[in-house]
């Protein structure tokens, strides 16, 4: 049902092809990748990156992190 609910932002961030998908809620954020994998299973592809909270990416992008 999520993924159902969610399906009009899952298109919008694919289409946009960011690389990071972050949300201030942690199954959100693992709904909308689940549902670009999905996408991408259908011929549209995007690539997000493994970042699992907004700290994590914030501390790469200051080089605090060795991208794990």
């Amino acid at each position: 049902v999520a993924l159902k609910v969610g399906k009009p932002v899952t298109r919008q961030v694919a289409a946009k092809d960011p690389g990071y998908v972050v949300s201030e809620c942690p199954l959100a954020r693992d709904h909308i990748i689940q549902g670009i994998a999905r996408l991408a299973e259908d011929g549209k592809e995007g690539k997000v990156d493994t970042s699992k909270h907004p700290i994590e990416l914030i501390a790469k992008a200051y080089g605090l992190t060795n991208g794990n």
